[in-house]
């Protein structure tokens, strides 16, 4: 159990310091680790319901220190930085039309 909690603690910190794939692959990683090493034995990955488990945790974790650390970087952006945002489409002005005037 304390080897899950070291895995869940680095994949926290890969979260909050990094990318969300980098999260991911670390999670996967870290699992691959722990079920080699520490359930198995000279590195052979375990298929067990253990290593599921272990599986879920760790993924489970991983996404969930994913959307807090988004969602805190999304609020702390500043109003002026949120609308250049190259990942948010712009949507085009439209054209004011004239109104008609009498010739004069």
């Amino acid at each position: 159990m304390l080897s899950v909690i070291a895995m869940v603690a680095v994949v926290n910190l890969v979260a909050m310091t990094s990318r969300a794939w980098a999260a991911l692959a670390t999670a996967a990683v870290c699992w691959c680790l722990h079920s080699g090493f520490v359930l198995g034995s000279l590195g052979v990955l375990t298929f067990t319901a253990r290593s599921g488990h272990d599986a879920l945790v760790i993924a489970g974790c991983a996404l969930g220190a994913i959307l807090l650390v988004s969602t805190l970087r999304a609020a702390s952006a500043p109003l002026h930085e949120r609308e250049y945002d190259e990942n948010v489409p712009a949507i085009p002005k439209q054209p004011v039309p004239r109104a008609l005037t009498p010739a004069g």
